[in-house]
């Protein structure tokens, strides 16, 4: 089983179910991801698993902000839905509703799809 598909499992079950759409507004990126998240702000954002647990969850990955700007985002446990942090943003969802949060004052709604 690939990385994709474990960390579908894993992200499916903290999301529950994920809509299998895809965005004509992503940008090239010279790496595959395995999910997206597709923003208000007319932006998506590639994510590249690198790190998924036993039970299929995704523990640290790679969120693209830009065309050679990745972040590295690791799962922070919370109690209801799901925080992928990095030095910052940080992105909080539940289900394939998220927002992307870059600091304190400004964030976007996104949704988040398979890649």
């Amino acid at each position: 089983m690939t990385n994709a598909c474990k960390w579908a499992g894993g992200f499916g079950r903290a999301a529950v179910a994920l809509a299998l759409l895809s965005s004509s507004q992503a940008w090239a990126s010279p790496h595959r991801s395995d999910f997206v998240a597709t923003c208000e702000n007319g932006h998506s954002y590639p994510i590249r698993a690198r790190a998924v647990s036993d039970q299929g969850e995704l523990v640290t990955g790679t969120l693209w902000t830009g065309q050679h700007h990745a972040a590295h985002i690791r799962l922070i446990p919370m109690g209801f839905g799901y925080r992928y942090a990095a030095s910052g943003l940080w992105l909080d969802g539940w289900r394939s509703d998220a927002d992307l949060n870059f600091g304190k004052h400004r964030s976007v709604a996104c949704t988040v799809v398979p890649g």
